[in-house]
């Protein structure tokens, strides 16, 4: 964590982190949280910080390093993390991290197969 003039606050070393993505993921901790995934050695790995840089959790859903998405899904307030609109290891985790929104095999993926044939 920097300030606004680019000091350090606070270097937590958990790996190769991209995909910041900042929201209400997790309403048992005050405050917004930030997620990060890794990319290098340990793809997948999902770190979710307090609002002070605190890790408060690691978990890796997925084995693959994915863009986090914040997503309003219930408009309750908390947000999930689109990991991917793959049918069998996608869908959306919440602040955990884990799976809470897995999305259908629907009629695209089968018309695509039928096309080819």
């Amino acid at each position: 964590m920097f300030d606004i003039q680019g000091k350090v606050l606070k270097h937590v070393r958990i790996g190769h982190a991209q995909s910041p993505a900042i929201g209400k993921f997790r309403m048992d901790v005050a405050g917004l949280q930030l997620l990060t995934v890794n990319y290098w050695r340990n793809p997948g790995i999902i770190s979710i910080f307090d609002w002070d840089g605190n890790l408060v959790e690691q978990e890796e859903p997925i084995h693959t390093g994915s863009p986090l998405l914040p997503v309003n899904w219930k408009g309750d307030g908390q947000e999930y993390v689109l990991l991917s609109g793959n049918v069998r290891e996608g869908g959306m985790v919440d602040g955990p991290p884990a799976a809470s929104v897995m999305f259908p095999d629907d009629a695209i993926q089968t018309w695509r197969r039928t096309r080819r044939t």
